[in-house]
């Protein structure tokens, strides 16, 4: 299970520090249009703003994460629930932007990607 917390930790990390790479762009059209160069999977017509918000919730995804790696690491054990809930957000996040964006196969694919870390806990845990 510490290797998948230490996982977690990195993929909040990532978040982080991508999301904030572009919020630090300042306008909502630029956070827009950086967030458009990364995310290729969700279809580019649509407005910079969309991507703006997606950028926030995905900060947030990164904080949650290196919350949870944290109180992890920090306590030795997990509540068990807080965990499995927070990548469970993060999964259920993937397949509703999947569902949203129906038109590209690529936005199934990253909701596929986005319930490893789950899958993983749960393989693990059960295990």
């Amino acid at each position: 299970m510490d290797y998948l917390m230490y996982c977690v930790l990195g993929l909040g990390a990532f978040e982080i520090v991508s999301n904030a790479f572009h919020l630090s762009k300042g306008s909502i059209t630029g956070i827009g249009q950086s967030a458009k160069r990364q995310h290729q999977e969700l279809p580019l017509d649509i407005a910079d703003a969309h991507f703006f918000i997606k950028a926030l919730i995905m900060l947030g995804f990164g904080l949650i994460f290196v919350a949870l790696s944290g109180l992890y690491f920090l306590t030795g054990n997990m509540a068990p629930w807080v965990v499995p809930a927070g990548l469970a957000s993060f999964s259920a996040y993937g397949f509703v932007q999947a569902a949203a964006y129906r038109r590209t196969p690529n936005v199934w694919l990253s909701a596929l990607v986005y319930s490893i870390p789950l899958a993983a806990f749960l393989f693990l845990h059960v295990r």
